[in-house]
């Protein structure tokens, strides 16, 4: 019965602790949440990676900018002009939308 009693405890506090990560998570993705990430890579002139505190990594699409490629006229120096206002790293993100590609 003891055994019953612990296991049945565990369990829960289990259960509880992935809902409290999913929360965090989903947090992260929902519409106007905010949260505080590290730069990991800029791709080009209007969207970078970021690394959440769970260390996962996103794809950030910047909202109303749209910068040429990197292979487009001005592409370089779109990138390196983003590169250059994100050099500290640490990035506070507020979720406008998800788009069609997440």
């Amino acid at each position: 019965m003891r055994y019953k009693i612990i296991t049945y405890i565990l369990f829960l506090l289990f259960a509880l602790g992935l809902i409290g990560a999913a929360s965090i998570v989903s947090a992260q993705a929902r519409p106007a949440s905010t949260y505080t990430a590290y730069v990991v890579r800029i791709i080009d002139g209007d969207t970078i990676h970021v690394r959440d505190i769970t260390g996962e990594t996103h794809r950030i699409r910047l909202a109303m900018i749209d910068a040429p490629e990197r292979e487009q006229p001005f592409g370089t120096e779109a990138t390196k002009k983003l590169s250059e206002l994100l050099r500290q790293g640490t990035v506070r993100l507020k979720v406008k939308c998800i788009d069609k590609y997440n």
